[in-house]
């Protein structure tokens, strides 16, 4: 699989993880900055059997699923976009998506889909065993937006505090993700209604 950079969902893409890797412990970053591999020997990639498009489930057994390095930094003006496919199995209470060692990411639970960074929660749970496509839209000068499935789910207008990703699919409550992930994808820029709607 290759990026195609002249797309203009390619713009300001900075992460894309597609877990295709079928074993081992490295993950690699189609974007092919040096950011580009994470590994921790705590990530476990098997064969997916939910469908066309799946190519490998991801659980994790250790507190630190995957080690991002160098760690992804933003500050409290930082704009971005956080994009997923998965199918939350229920298991976990916090499951970190995407976040940091400190007390702050992404989580997915049996309640809701939490952006912790951004004081944004979605208004609709995870529908278990089903996958869905969440993004979150950060844009602390005018609004950060979640959408489920393509449709705005929960919107606030709230300040995101400075900090650094360098982490994935585990929890800082060792707790980890358990399920499914197609794929994650980062942009340092807030996507429009429309692109969400084009993803």
């Amino acid at each position: 699989a290759e990026i195609e950079w002249g797309h203009p969902l390619a713009t300001g893409l900075v992460f894309c993880f597609l877990f295709n890797e079928s074993g081992g412990s490295e993950l690699h970053d189609m974007t092919g900055f040096p950011r580009a591999t994470i590994t921790d020997a705590g990530v476990t990639l098997t064969a997916s059997a939910l469908g066309l498009g799946f190519s490998s489930a991801v659980t994790v057994s250790t507190t630190r699923g995957a080690t991002l390095a160098p760690a992804f930094t933003y500050t409290a003006n930082t704009q971005m976009t956080w994009e997923t496919r998965l199918r939350d199995a229920g298991s976990d209470t916090y499951g970190t998506i995407f976040g940091a060692a400190a007390t702050t990411g992404i989580y997915i639970n049996l309640q809701k889909l939490s952006v912790f960074f951004a004081s944004l929660l979605s208004t609709t749970a995870p529908t278990l065993g089903t996958v869905q496509h969440w993004l979150a839209s950060v844009n602390p000068i005018v609004a950060n937006v979640i959408y489920l499935n393509g449709v705005a789910d929960a919107s606030n207008a709230g300040l995101t505090s400075g900090g650094a990703f360098d982490e994935m699919l585990n929890d800082i409550l060792s707790e980890t993700f358990v399920g499914d992930c197609e794929f994650q994808r980062v942009w340092n820029r807030p996507l429009s209604a429309g692109e969400a709607l084009w993803l």
